[in-house]
């Protein structure tokens, strides 16, 4: 009799299962072609179209660890995605794109939670979590934070330049160096550093064998060097521009600089990562 029971029992939640699926990828599909517009054509978001395979790898590779959980199907991870749907249709009603991205983790969560169990949600509560990172964040908030981004960048970045005696000053975001003239922009504000190093940091420290404060020490060392980061960009600007034979190249200086700044802040969170593992190491052995 348990059996049958469980014979019948399984190809319903299959079913159910299946069918909840479809309608979350029919309910999604306009989101998705919203967030590979914004990820194909705003360079501040183009990390966005690698978190997805990020996080399939990060279950793939917790493989084995996730074929050891038991399935425990529960109906209460249907106020997850009750509260997931909610906000879906609100971020429709309110036509912000960074809400529709959040419901969707939330529906993701809520599905593993009612069709696997608490658990199983546990397991993979950080690569679901991490796909926050494909979203961009709201309008309100990028308009928040550049335009002190922007302002930050170019007084550090004048600052240091007068303190090796080039001729620079800024004024808000207008920056003048040996009588050229440049705006720092948005793009050029921080956002797009940080937006990636936060992501990458937050893989790294996932992955760190260290102490929970040192993880959180790492992700949060993303804001900071990337900040770090974009004045060293801007004072390559003011570099240039003070060396009359190649002024001219300027903007070309600027371009080629940013990947060559982004990898140095992303090898000072390794290095920050490999220093935190070393001393839990050599407390672990001394204890």
């Amino acid at each position: 009799m348990r059996y049958k029971t469980l014979s019948r029992h399984v190809p319903t939640t299959l079913w159910s299962a299946i069918l909840i699926f479809a309608a979350v990828v029919w309910l999604y599909a306009g989101t998705m072609r919203e967030l590979f517009t914004a990820w194909l054509s705003d360079g501040n978001y183009a990390h966005g179209i690698v978190v997805v395979p990020v996080a399939l790898a990060i279950v793939a590779a917790k493989r084995r660890a996730l074929a050891s959980v038991p399935i425990q199907p529960t109906p209460a991870g249907n106020l997850l995605l009750g509260a997931g749907v909610l906000v879906f249709a609100f971020s429709r009603w309110s036509d912000v794109t960074f809400l529709a991205g959040l419901s969707m983790v939330i529906v993701i969560a809520g599905l593993v939670w009612t069709f696997a169990g608490w658990r199983m949600l546990r397991e993979l509560a950080f690569p679901i979590a991490f796909l926050m990172f494909m979203t961009p964040p709201p309008d309100f908030f990028v308009e928040r934070i550049g335009a002190p981004l922007q302002r930050a960048s170019c007084m550090y970045a004048a600052m240091i330049g007068g303190l090796f005696g080039l001729d620079c000053e800024s004024h808000g975001v207008m920056l003048l160096a040996n009588g050229m003239r440049f705006e720092v922009d948005l793009p050029c504000s921080g956002i797009r550093a940080i937006n990636c190093l936060s992501a990458f940091s937050a893989v790294l420290a996932y992955l760190a064998r260290t102490s929970t404060i040192a993880r959180v020490a790492i992700f949060l060392a993303a804001v900071p060097l990337a900040f770090a980061a974009n004045v060293l960009r801007v004072l390559v600007v003011i570099v240039v521009a003070n060396i009359d034979a190649i002024q001219h190249d300027v903007m070309r200086f600027h371009d080629l600089s940013g990947p060559v700044v982004f990898v140095m802040a992303l090898s000072v969170v390794i290095l920050l990562k490999r220093r935190f593992e070393s001393v839990w190491r050599d407390r672990k052995c001394a204890s």
